[in-house]
C-alpha cells in the first residue's frame, strides 16, 4: 500500500505548487480592494447631497413650468381688460420665477462643483 502512497504523493506535491502563486497573487489583489471600497464609500457619500439637491430642482422646474402656462393664459386674453389683471399677475410671477431661476443656477453651480470634486476623487 506504501508503494501506492509515494506516487499519488507526487502527483499532489505539483498541484501544491501551482497553488501556491495563486495565493501570492490573491495578496495584493485583496490590498488593492481596501481603497477601492474606500473610495466607493466616498462616492456614496457624495450622492447623498446630490440627491438632495435633485428634489429642489425638480420643484424649480415644475415652477417653471407653471409659470409658462401663466404666461400663455395671458397671450391667450389678447387685448381685452381681463388682459391687463393677468398681466400684473404674470409680472408678479414672473419675478418670482427669475428669483426661483437664480436658486436653481446656484444649485446647479453646487452640483457641477460637487461633481467636479468627485471627478478629481
Amino acid at each position: 500500500m506504501d508503494t501506492l502512497q509515494r506516487p499519488m504523493d507526487t502527483l499532489q506535491r505539483p498541484k501544491d505548487t501551482l497553488q501556491r502563486p495563486k495565493d501570492t497573487l490573491q495578496r495584493p489583489m485583496d490590498t488593492l480592494q481596501r481603497p477601492m471600497d474606500t473610495l466607493q464609500t466616498l462616492m456614496d457619500t457624495l450622492q447623498k447631497p446630490m440627491d438632495t439637491l435633485q428634489r429642489p430642482m425638480d420643484t424649480l422646474r415644475r415652477l417653471m413650468d407653471t409659470a409658462e402656462t401663466y404666461g400663455h393664459s395671458a397671450e391667450t386674453y389678447g387685448h381685452s381688460a381681463e388682459t391687463y389683471g393677468h398681466s400684473a399677475e404674470t409680472y408678479g410671477h414672473c419675478r418670482d420665477l427669475w428669483t426661483l431661476c437664480r436658486d436653481l443656477w446656484t444649485l446647479c453651480r453646487d452640483q457641477w462643483t460637487l461633481q467636479r470634486l468627485m471627478d478629481t476623487l
